[in-house]
């Protein structure tokens, strides 16, 4: 990288960090936010196209470099610059495991069992029927697939799993991302480096590989066998590309067939699945109207945003609900803080004890 290039990127990742901080930083930002991200490094910081692939990988973008926006590209390079060091010197980045959000689920149903909530395995709502004539806590009729039927203040759901009888049309169309995780069985040590002195060994690693016409790039998040996900001496591949089902199966098998030679010749994928997901690619806004059913006591939530970081959007939606439903009582200090079980231990507390 030349030293002009070095000083163009440094301008922009400095003033990305201080953007926010003053009233003409703040202008300045809403300007780019409107731009195209391609045109906003060309135009405005002067970045060679050299390094438009690096700084789109670091943006985390499934699309193409000249259709992300940069009110898209943006926010997620702020995040990435300011959560460096957030836990601790070689911390650059939290990762999910398992390839998704299966983890908060896995929390939320635990947290709603131990506050008293039933499952009902195995049952779909049929349809939902408004109680005209019935008591505060009962406004609404729900009819299971298997000819049960219970009645509830309030139903929250989402498009999968609520009948359309009570959802709002949506106007957006869902987007297709082609998707695939693979085992291989070679821990791939070369990708986890030490990245400082005592600090933390790295769990995963973000690969981009960019297309080379106007397709999407693809990537591969390399997680190490330290996150429990496989097991040791192996590591496990998550791979997405913003491509129709066939067409990105065959660029996925292709990147990882490659990107396993330049690391390991040895190297194989011992095990694999591919598969679609559905979402959006532009986020909804978190507004009550936008959740709101066909009545006011159901809430059906979006198709989650298809972007490979976390979309913040997603709790707040989750607190518009929970705060409605709360009513009165609802504690913003106490949004997703959940009280011990009493009389009970952990597991490793247990087994410490014995």
């Amino acid at each position: 990288m030349s030293m002009k290039s070095k000083r163009s990127l440094m301008k922009l990742l400095r003033q990305l960090m201080q953007q926010g901080n003053d009233q003409e930083n703040e202008a300045e930002s809403e300007v780019a936010q409107n731009m195209q991200f391609q045109e906003l490094l060309k135009t405005k910081y002067r970045i060679p196209s050299d390094l438009f692939d690096p700084l789109l990988s670091l943006s985390l973008s499934l699309k193409s470099m000249d259709t992300t926006d940069s009110m898209d590209a943006i926010p997620n390079i702020k995040r990435h610059l300011s959560s460096i060091g957030v836990f601790g010197p070689g911390f650059g980045a939290v990762l999910a495991k398992w390839g998704g959000g299966a983890e908060f689920s896995q929390a939320a149903c635990r947290a709603c069992a131990v506050g008293g909530g039933i499952y009902a395995l195995g049952k779909e709502i049929k349809k939902v029927d408004e109680i005209t004539e019935g008591s505060e806590s009962e406004k609404l009729h729900i009819y299971l697939t298997d000819d049960e039927s219970v009645k509830s203040r309030y139903v929250v759901g989402s498009g999968w799993d609520l009948p359309e009888q009570i959802q709002r049309e949506r106007v957006r169309p869902y987007s297709r991302l082609a998707r695939a995780i693979m085992v291989v069985n070679s821990p791939l040590e070369i990708l986890f480096p030490q990245t400082s002195e005592n600090g933390p060994v790295p769990a995963g690693a973000v690969i981009t590989i960019p297309s080379r016409n106007s397709d999407p790039p693809t990537y591969l998040l390399v997680h190490s066998s330290d996150t429990g996900e496989c097991p040791t001496n192996q590591c496990i591949i998550y791979g997405y590309v913003l491509l129709p089902a066939e067409r990105g199966k065959v660029v996925l098998e292709n990147a990882v067939d490659n990107f396993l030679k330049s690391v390991d010749s040895k190297a194989t994928v011992i095990w694999g699945a591919h598969f679609t997901q559905l979402g959006c690619l532009e986020r909804e806004m978190a507004v009550n109207e936008n959740i709101k059913g066909s009545h006011d006591n159901v809430f059906s939530f979006p198709a989650p945003a298809l972007d490979l970081a976390f979309d913040d959007a997603l709790i707040d939606q989750v607190k518009q609900v929970w705060k409605t439903i709360m009513g009165d009582e609802a504690d913003e200090n106490n949004f997703l803080k959940f009280d011990d079980r009493e009389g009970t231990i952990d597991e490793e507390e247990a087994n410490e004890t014995t």
